[in-house]
């Protein structure tokens, strides 16, 4: 099996991770305000740090380059996402980018 398909199962087997995820389901995600939904992922983040302990990571919205989901850096642990998708795109577009660019955190300490 990869090594990075436990982690998803450490996730998925997480009942506090899983809640977050339901939080993305259209019922509920539609009910929240940018606001909301930025603490969202934030939360997210925050779990999935926590989960696979792999220390402190900051997610930051970036309104700069609209061109592109979210980006990972290395350095700081930093996580950006496009601040106008979580007000124009699918939460689960949304939900996609945050586990990729999280899974470039993975591959740098696999290295």
């Amino acid at each position: 099996m990869f090594a990075y398909d436990k982690v998803y199962d450490r996730l998925f087997a997480n009942e506090e991770f899983v809640d977050i995820l339901c939080k993305f389901h259209t019922s509920n995600w539609e009910k929240l305000n940018k606001a909301e939904r930025i603490a969202v992922l934030q939360e997210f983040v925050n779990k999935y740090v926590e989960i696979l302990e792999i220390g402190d990571m900051k997610l930051k919205g970036d309104k700069r380059n609209k061109h592109y989901s979210g980006s990972y850096y290395d350095i700081g642990g930093l996580v950006n996402f496009n601040e106008d998708a979580v007000e124009k795109s699918s939460q689960y577009d949304i939900m996609d980018s945050l586990f990729h660019e999280l899974r470039h955190n993975f591959q740098r300490r696999a290295v």
